[in-house]
């Protein structure tokens, strides 16, 4: 008995050295975040193609402002619950320089990165997706899916392009009403 009274005592005095060392210690926050959701959709893009590919666009007879000719793609989604009733797109990345409303390259050459943007174009409605800004309505969908058309082009920021090869990259983020 004596013995598991000096364990009981032991344990408490561990306990409070424990408390009080704890306590003169200086804290770190740890932040955690996500999202909950039901079920996801399935996305798309070009059939499981994540390269768009423009091709070779020919820059002399293209002058500032300009644009390339259009590349169709398209972004499908499909299988959503019924809890998911539209969804709308958005297209992160990086800004060009001096004009926010088209995406800068992420890899050119020569002058290719001060020169040339790319934009991107839903079909259906005319207008244009801006880097990292979603439009505020989403598209309904019908039986748990849509398709968005859409169509890529580069544009002719300054004139003069050097020749070589470039890459633009964005990152697609889907939000479901």
């Amino acid at each position: 008995m004596k013995s598991i009274f000096k364990i009981g005592m032991l344990a408490a005095a561990i306990s409070v050295s424990c408390s009080a060392f704890a306590a003169s210690t200086p804290g770190v926050q740890i932040n955690f975040k996500g999202s909950m959701v039901s079920s996801s959709c399935n996305v798309s893009v070009n059939q499981g193609q994540s390269t768009v590919d423009i091709g070779q666009v020919d820059t002399s007879g293209l002058s500032l402002g300009e644009t390339s000719p259009e590349i169709p793609f398209t972004v499908d989604i499909s299988d959503c619950p019924s809890s998911v009733t539209s969804a709308r797109l958005d297209f992160e990345g990086n800004a060009f320089s001096g004009n926010s409303t088209v995406f800068a390259l992420q890899q050119g050459t020569g002058n290719q990165m001060d020169h040339i943007a790319m934009m991107i174009k839903d079909v259906n409605s005319g207008s244009y997706y801006k880097p990292n800004v979603a439009p505020n309505t989403g598209k309904n969908l019908t039986n748990g899916a849509i398709s968005f058309p859409l169509a890529a082009a580069m544009k002719i920021m300054k004139e003069g392009v050097d020749e070589g090869d470039y890459m633009v990259s964005t990152s697609l983020h889907v939000l479901y009403n």
